[in-house]
């Protein structure tokens, strides 16, 4: 019969095998969290239709004027109104992040990319 020590001793390397999968496992669900977030901020913003923060939340650029934007995103722009939005995936790639949106009716998701050290979002170059 083994003393109690010697159990505790033999369960610790169970124990540290499943913290580090739970650890895995959170990482794996939760890495884009924040970029998700902002992603579904800008589109409640646009719902809103507080346009102008929501240009602010895009990440002003002089490729991408607030003329371009309203083009895009303004009430008669190109994705109408936003009524219904839903993320469908993300993906880490490099510098930021790829996030597939549902939007509206539209047959399929839209990427979106959001930089991670500076937060601001663009069109993905890179689709999945």
């Amino acid at each position: 019969m083994d003393s109690p020590k010697t159990e505790k001793l033999q369960l610790l390397p169970i124990l540290l095998t499943g913290l580090v999968v739970g650890l895995g496992i959170l990482i794996y669900f939760f890495a884009n969290f924040r970029e998700e977030k902002i992603i579904q901020e800008y589109f409640e913003t646009l719902r809103q239709g507080n346009l102008p923060k929501a240009y602010q939340l895009w990440g002003p650029t002089d490729e991408y004027s607030y003329r371009d934007f309203m083009i895009d995103w303004g009430p008669k722009g190109y994705y109408g109104k936003i009524k219904r939005f839903e993320i469908v995936s993300s993906k880490s790639q490099g510098t930021g992040v790829v996030i597939m949106v549902q939007l509206n009716n539209l047959r399929k998701p839209i990427g979106f990319w959001v930089e991670r050290k500076t937060q601001k979002i663009g069109f993905s170059p890179i689709a999945f």
